[in-house]
């Protein structure tokens, strides 16, 4: 199981890592996809959470996730691959 790498754009330093993110989550996804490896897509969704809830309750500081964004992580994780298990 490949997981999306993510990166919030607060603090503002990290919105020019942005990019670099994304290609490097199309190359795991491709890499996924060509050997058939299950990709669980992170970034969209906890942005998402970070823009509703506030981005100090899902990260500490734009990289690391807090108790509730590693909640979320857990719980993509699960619905994704409950089938794997």
């Amino acid at each position: 199981i490949l997981m999306e790498p993510f990166i919030f754009p607060v603090p503002s330093r990290y919105q020019c890592w942005m990019p670099c993110a994304e290609k490097i989550s199309k190359d795991i996804a491709t890499i996924a996809q060509r050997f058939e490896f299950a990709f669980l897509p992170l970034q969209q969704q906890l942005l998402e959470a970070a823009e509703q809830k506030g981005y100090g309750s899902i990260t500490r500081d734009g990289i690391h996730l807090t108790e509730e964004g590693n909640r979320i992580l857990a719980n993509a994780w699960i619905s994704q691959n409950r089938n794997y298990c």
